[in-house]
Parts: C-alpha cells; structure tokens; sequence
C-alpha cells in the first residue's frame, strides 16, 4: 500500500516537475523574442545614426527625422505585434492565412505612404527617395551582425570554408 502511495506522489513530483520546466522554457522563449527596452533603444540609434551617413541629413534634419521616425518604427511594431497576437496558436487555412499576410502588407504600405508625407517636409526629395534602400541596406546589415554574433565558431567555419575554396581556385 505505501509503494502505490509512493508511486502516486512520484507522478504528481514529475508532473509538477514538467510543469515547472516548461514555464521556464516558455519565460525563455518569451525573453529571447522581445529585446529589453535598453537593447531596443541601442538598435534603434545605431539605425539613427546609419541613416543619417546614408542619407547624409544635416544636424537639424536629424533632429526633426529621428522623432518622427520612432514614431513610425512603433506603429509599424504594433502592426506585426498585432497580427502575431491574433494568429498565437490558430489554426486556420492556407487562404485565411496568406490573406490576413496580405492584409498586413496593405497596412504596411498604408503607414508608409502616410510617413512619407511627414518625412517630405524634413527630407529633400533625393533623400525621400533613397530612404527606403537606406532602410533595406541597414536592416540587413543589423541582421547580418545580430545572426553572425549567433554563433561565431559556424561563422568563422564557413569562412575559412571560402578561404579553402578560394585557394583551391587560385591553383
């Protein structure tokens, strides 16, 4: 009788265990997603900063651009924060679910084109113009870095790969 009483308490030991474990994994994961506030506000002024040599802005520029361009990069945060939000753990078909990407990009574009306006009156045209390419450019420089900084060892492995390969070609 006390072993089945023993077996019974080691199941709920192992459930509460699992349960345990897997609300911390889900804090991890949760963590991982949103950079704290500091991290944030660090990306966000280097982006600041990449742009401005991009697009060559003055000083005064600057300062009228970077508060409105927070202002755009939150709305536009809240965009896919709200999409993510409504699709967590639905299920739905493959339609719904390209339509409702579609719906997403239709406010993107909305929210740029309503930017665009604020950003002509600090912006000269020619730089209006290259704003979008500077953007592309930066992201995918701050992409490069955040996946490159990943893991460092697969990193410099592919390339020392190229380097092997690149001598291979030059016998």
């Amino acid at each position: 009788m006390k072993i089945t009483n023993n077996i019974g308490e080691m199941k709920k030991l192992i459930v509460l265990i699992i349960m345990v474990m897997a609300a911390n994994a889900v804090q991890a994961v949760a963590q991982r997603r949103e950079p704290s506030p500091e991290m944030q506000e660090k990306f966000f002024m280097a982006k600041m900063k990449a742009i401005q040599k991009e697009l060559n802005l003055t000083e005064e520029q600057t300062n009228e651009f970077v508060p409105i361009y927070r202002e755009y990069e939150e709305q536009m945060k809240q965009i896919y924060v709200s999409h993510a939000k409504e699709n967590r753990g639905a299920k739905k078909d493959a339609v719904t679910m390209v339509n409702e990407r579609i719906d997403v990009k239709i406010k993107v574009l909305e929210l740029q084109k309503q930017y665009s306006e604020k950003f002509a009156k600090v912006l000269e045209p020619k730089q209006l113009l290259r704003l979008d390419r500077a953007e592309q450019k930066i992201n995918f420089q701050i992409m490069n870095r955040h996946h490159n900084n990943g893991d460092k060892n697969r990193g410099n492995r592919y390339r020392r790969g190229n380097k092997a390969q690149q001598g291979e070609k030059n016998k």
